[in-house]
């Protein structure tokens, strides 16, 4: 699934490509999306896109200079591309943006869990956002932290405290934290968030460097796969692998999901 790193670097590929450009008519599968676009794609024809914007895997196509915005969400295998003219659909297209340049922004989306809605209301940002949140905004998320009964891994996988994580930079996150995902986060020091916070921003900056991660089937806009996935140290790893600091065997469980962790050095 998509999260922060992935959802950043496809947002960059887009703009870049289609600021500024007019759309001039919409196509839409017989097939539904987790939401709809709905009868307001009627209204989207003859406005232009001013940009867009991210909140935590939550990517914004703004349109004109009005609060009037698409909702993307790529779920879990959703895509977004620009298709210059001419170009063939492929399977699984469910919108499609045509744009005055002839180019067109299409959303794909194999398992159709993600969305692409219309909405004419200002996005209410909930949450801290790991790398657009300012720090001083991280003092609410410790004061949440100290009055939460969830295990640390649970805390940051809810998206109303911490934004853009999912499963794979929760278990990064926490290894180099040294904390044990199933830590109650109420016993976590205010230090021990801190750092939590430092090791989040630089994961996650690191894994744009690297165009995000490609665990199953995610492709950035130009359809390349990320390259950080060679990069985790414990994500997807097994019990009979050894962790890459103290060497002991990686305890790994089935849970909500599967979490794979250091024993040994988190504690």
């Amino acid at each position: 699934m998509p999260e922060l790193p992935e959802v950043e670097t496809v947002k960059k590929q887009i703009e870049a490509l289609v600021t500024g450009e007019e759309i001039v008519a919409v196509h839409k599968s017989g097939l539904n999306l987790r939401k709809e676009l709905c009868s307001s794609k009627t209204h989207l024809k003859g406005q232009k896109i001013s940009g867009l914007s991210r909140w935590g895997k939550r990517l914004f196509i703004h349109l004109g200079d009005s609060s009037n915005h698409l909702d993307v969400s790529l779920g879990m295998t959703g895509m977004l591309r620009v298709d210059v003219k001419g170009s063939r659909a492929l399977n699984h297209d469910h919108i499609g943006l045509r744009l005055k340049n002839g180019s067109k922004l299409v959303y794909n989306d194999p398992r159709r869990f993600g969305w692409v809605s219309y909405s004419d209301l200002e996005f209410k940002k909930i949450g801290w956002d790991p790398i657009l949140s300012p720090k001083k905004d991280f003092k609410k998320t410790i004061e949440d932290a100290s009055k939460s009964k969830k295990n640390i891994y649970s805390f940051l996988m809810d998206q109303k405290y911490v934004v853009g994580l999912g499963n794979i930079y929760v278990q990064e996150v926490l290894f180099r934290s040294k904390l044990s995902p199933f830590r109650i986060t109420s016993s976590c020091s205010a230090e021990e968030m801190e750092y939590l916070r430092k090791n989040t921003k630089s994961i996650l900056n690191k894994a744009l460097n690297h165009g995000g991660s490609t665990i199953l089937s995610y492709k950035n806009a130009e359809g390349e796969s990320g390259a950080f996935q060679t990069k985790l140290k414990v994500y997807g790893k097994k019990k009979s692998e050894p962790c890459i600091i103290c060497k002991s065997p990686i305890t790994h469980v089935m849970a909500a999901r599967s979490i794979s962790y250091c024993s040994s050095c988190q504690k």
